[in-house]
């Protein structure tokens, strides 16, 4: 199910297939960090942020602009990736690859390779902060031939709070 440019507030992890509770948190890498409780996360998220989700699938090429870039502050960020579609290399040909970033470093947030052979169901979620004047991207490079992957991307942004 595709939610092209679709930003909301309010009760939808459900509805975009992601599950509330605990979730594994990776680094840019995709290497484990820990477990991240995300019951809390969605409540402030979605109560006081703008989000956006779309499902990239494995014929998807080029740059996707997931949130516009903001100019007055950086953006305190949470990417949610559900693989809705194993990442499969058939023969020769090549799974697809999604990069996760901002412009100018498409691969802030999520490396391609943390995709390599993922299974339907994996999920990751990143944190990170979205630099000022700088849009939220995925980047990604088609599969060839009859090999497979495709994710759905859940992403919330909120002003970085002032320091005190």
């Amino acid at each position: 199910m595709d939610y092209p440019g679709t930003h909301f507030k309010g009760p939808v992890a459900s509805e975009q297939g992601f599950l509330v509770g605990s979730e594994t948190v990776v680094d840019a890498d995709g290497t484990w960090v820990g477990e991240y409780d995300t019951a809390g996360m969605w409540k402030a998220m979605l109560e006081s942020a703008t989000g956006v989700g779309k499902l990239l699938e494995s014929s998807t090429n080029g740059t996707v602009t997931m949130l516009d870039a903001d100019g007055s502050t950086d953006r305190d960020v949470t990417v949610i990736v559900r693989v809705t579609e194993e990442f499969k290399d058939v023969a020769s040909d090549n799974q697809p690859t999604f990069k996760i970033g901002e412009a100018d470093t498409v691969e802030k947030f999520l490396k391609s390779a943390a995709l390599t052979g993922a299974k339907v169901g994996d999920s990751f979620v990143i944190k990170g902060v979205n630099t000022k004047n700088k849009a939220l991207i995925v980047t990604a490079t088609k599969a060839t031939g009859a090999s497979t992957g495709a994710i759905n991307v859940l992403m919330f942004a909120a002003p970085v709070p002032a320091a005190v």
